[in-house]
């Protein structure tokens, strides 16, 4: 790539790793989906994932106190890790944009029902929100699949574990968490198939300091944020996340 290229990329990171240092998930999406604009997605993706390792393994560092190791080792990581092996399997004959747009509807239909329901919470004195134990096993297995094909299973993944009683600090260590195992496993796969290579890692190590400052900027805007208004935050980003799956070229 040439500078001028990187410096692009560099400002693409920013802002994406940004609202993953804000909620923990939607980086990638953002990311290729701006990027996509911009750059061939199977060149970008691959040095995006790596990226993301260093960031997830900050936040897992810094928020350990707060994982939610029955959920994270009991549900999480055994159901989305078998749908992304099946995914990354899959990745080079399923990566139509049918499928891709049929999911991004759905979700978007999922996450703007969540919203409905708070606001309709929000307007009379009821019952509290009820949240299960564990997060539904289906969004796991979808989340997987999708993360394997695409590297962008936060929109299931965060709808499941919405359901869950999560404090705004627990939900984004656990997915952190998440992404350290999924994308060092995705990045592992890449260099196997040759899809990573010197130009890749260049590319990388030159989108450092974007992703050094997204964290900064992304950690005071976390802290500002009540538990309320986080869960919304949630789903709206959710939205925003799930949409760009719809209207990626």
């Amino acid at each position: 790539m040439t500078p001028g290229e990187l410096a692009v990329l560099a400002a693409i990171v920013f802002v994406a790793f940004t609202i993953h240092a804000v909620t923990g998930f939607a980086s990638m999406i953002a990311a290729l989906v701006v990027g996509g604009l911009f750059f061939d997605l199977a060149v970008i993706r691959p040095p995006l994932v790596a990226l993301t390792i260093p960031l997830n393994l900050w936040f897992v560092m810094r928020g350990y106190r707060d994982l939610a190791w029955r959920v994270l080792l009991r549900h999480v990581l055994p159901w989305m890790g078998a749908g992304a092996l099946v995914g990354f399997q899959l990745s080079d004959a399923v990566q139509g944009s049918l499928l891709r747009r049929a999911f991004g509807v759905f979700v978007v239909a999922v996450a703007g029902r969540e919203l409905f329901r708070a606001w309709k919470a929000s307007q009379r004195s009821g019952a509290p929100e009820e949240f299960s134990a564990r997060p539904p096993t289906l969004w796991l297995l979808a989340a997987g699949l999708i993360h394997g094909i695409y590297a962008t299973g936060g929109p299931p993944l965060v709808y499941a574990l919405s359901k869950t009683e999560m404090r705004k600090s627990q939900l984004r260590a656990t997915l952190c968490a998440i992404w350290l195992v999924l994308n060092v496993g995705l990045a592992v796969g890449y260099v196997a198939r040759g899809e990573i290579g010197h130009d890749g890692w260049i590319a990388a190590l030159a989108m450092l300091p974007a992703m050094v400052g997204a964290v900064v900027a992304g950690s005071w805007i976390h802290g500002l944020i009540d538990s309320g208004r986080f869960r919304v935050l949630v789903h709206v980003v959710l939205i925003g996340a799930a949409l760009g799956l719809v209207f990626r070229p």
